[in-house]
């Protein structure tokens, strides 16, 4: 059995909109940050959960492939806001970052700015790509370092997201596989968690050998818990 750990707080907010999955089986792991405000992202965030975790065991003992998440990921367009939050006119969408590990392949999938970081060592790492405006910036050259993005006023704006109040919606997620080795980590978190701190720095932290992997993560729990006004969960899992 792989060895994860989470972590799922409300932080400052009123609401937890945030949710996340750990799967028993040690294979699928999902964070989803929801956004509408009034307990409404909550709603977002816990249906495309719902909906991912139900389609996963209806799946069965067979791997998982690239076409098969994809196809999950585009069902989510079916989802509905209930009635009552639907007659009040009330909009509630969700990012996601998902990663679902078999053997030494595993794969990912992210919308919004809830990312995946694969880890390596701390040289050795890869980040998801933020679907936010702050990142458009920065691959534009307006912007020119992650220090800027972190402190920038337009930091929480993202450009895409799981709209279930909008049923014209496109589904567009970033889908990879991935190449896996033993000792390998998976860190999926919402903004949160880094909002206060580059990538490198959280990369250093999660790496920090010379603490054990439950040290490193009540560190980095500590440390939102003072800095992050957001909500912020995050799951940690050794391939």
């Amino acid at each position: 059995m792989r060895q994860s750990l989470y972590i799922h707080q409300q932080g400052k907010r009123a609401y937890q909109e945030d949710s996340l999955y750990v799967d028993p089986r040690g294979s699928l792991y999902i964070v989803c940050d929801g956004v509408g405000g009034s307990d409404a992202g909550s709603v977002a965030s816990e249906a495309v959960d719902e909906s991912l975790i139900t389609a996963y065991h209806n799946h069965g003992d067979v791997p998982v492939n690239l076409d098969t998440l994809h196809q999950w990921l585009m069902n989510l367009s079916d989802l509905v806001l209930p009635e009552a939050m639907r007659s009040d006119g009330i909009s509630a969408s969700t990012t996601i970052a998902l990663v679902y590990i078999s053997e030494a392949v595993a794969l990912t999938a992210h919308i919004g700015d809830s990312r995946i970081y694969h880890i390596r060592s701390a040289a050795e790492w890869t980040a998801s790509a933020d679907h936010s405006v702050v990142r458009e910036l920065y691959e534009a050259g307006v912007i020119t370092t992650e220090e800027e993005m972190v402190n920038h006023p337009m930091k929480n704006r993202i450009t895409r997201a799981i709209n279930i109040s909008d049923q014209q919606q496109v589904i567009n997620p970033e889908i990879e596989a991935k190449d896996v080795m033993p000792g390998d980590l998976f860190l999926l978190c919402t903004d949160g968690i880094y909002e206060r701190l580059t990538s490198q720095a959280l990369v250093d932290g999660i790496t920090n050998e010379r603490l054990t992997l439950e040290s490193r993560w009540d560190l980095l729990r500590q440390f939102c818990q003072v800095n992050s006004q957001d909500n912020y969960t995050a799951i940690v899992v050794v391939v």
